[in-house]
């Protein structure tokens, strides 16, 4: 059991869920990316030198929005809740 810090604590008392927070908490835990990481895994870059890649369950999200035209991805990223997903 791991305690929560006084700021993280006071960040959840503030935050109200909205429709679109939950719709994007519920798809994170429905949707299976650990197994979908496995066949991109043994390609993804290792980086034994330079900078240290991005975690691939980010690249693969991001990977998601490229689907979308840039008219959505723009509005979209101008709401609060699709800003913590996007980065």
């Amino acid at each position: 059991m791991s305690l929560l810090s006084f700021s993280d604590a006071e960040g959840q008392a503030k935050c109200k869920q909205t429709r679109r927070k939950k719709f994007l908490t519920d798809m994170d835990t429905l949707l299976p990316w650990t197994e979908m990481e496995k066949p991109i895994r043994r390609y993804y870059s290792k980086s034994l030198k330079g900078r240290k890649p991005f975690p691939l369950s980010s690249m693969l999200r991001s990977g998601f929005w490229s689907l979308f035209t840039d008219e959505t991805v723009v509005r979209e990223t101008l709401r609060v809740s699709t800003r913590s997903t996007v980065g």
